[in-house]
Parts: C-alpha cells; sequence; structure tokens
C-alpha cells in the first residue's frame, strides 16, 4: 500500500469519498457568503466524483482502496493481499453519497 501513487499517477478511491464529504460540508458556506459560483463549482465536482467512482471503482459488490500508477487495483478480488478494504467502503457510506 505504501507504493500507491509514488509516481504521481495513482489514484485514491476512499480520498474521493473523503472529498465528496469536505465539499458537502464545506460548500454551505459559500452560499452563506455570498459564493454561489464557487458553490455550483463544488456541487457539480461531487456529482462528478460520485459518478465517476461508482463507473470506476467499483469492484462487484465493494469499491476498491487505490489504483497504483500503472492503474493496477488495490483493495480488488483479484488481489491475494487487501481483498477488500474498510476505509473506502466505510468512507461511501460517511461521505452520505452512499447508503
Amino acid at each position: 500500500m505504501s507504493t500507491v501513487g509514488n509516481g504521481g499517477k495513482g489514484e485514491s478511491v476512499w480520498i474521493g469519498w473523503f472529498l465528496i464529504n469536505t465539499l458537502t460540508d464545506f460548500s454551505p458556506f459559500c452560499r452563506s457568503r455570498g459564493e454561489a459560483v464557487r458553490e455550483t463549482k463544488y456541487l457539480k465536482h461531487i456529482e462528478d466524483l460520485k459518478t465517476a467512482l461508482e463507473k470506476n471503482a467499483r469492484d462487484g459488490n465493494w469499491f476498491r482502496r487505490a489504483y497504483f500508477d500503472d492503474g493496477t487495483p488495490l483493495g480488488s478480488a483479484e488481489n491475494e493481499d487487501c481483498r477488500i478494504d474498510s476505509i473506502a467502503q466505510s468512507w461511501s457510506v460517511i461521505s452520505g453519497a452512499k447508503r
């Protein structure tokens, strides 16, 4: 796991869910400050992230944890280690994006 993204190309699935959570919590502050353009941008990014995660991060009945720089998945049914990883599943629910 410590080599995910070492070359700057890997992707973390759970960080995607964490970002959804952060942007969801932050967008009301944009509204209260009259920053409608920023709020709209964040809300669009949330929807784009949800779509991308559903389309690209699923591995059957669960979400993978990440992808290495070469595109190899981590937390996949095809992995010997880290076959299913709790952090991606947990953050998909904590984010409120998956129930």
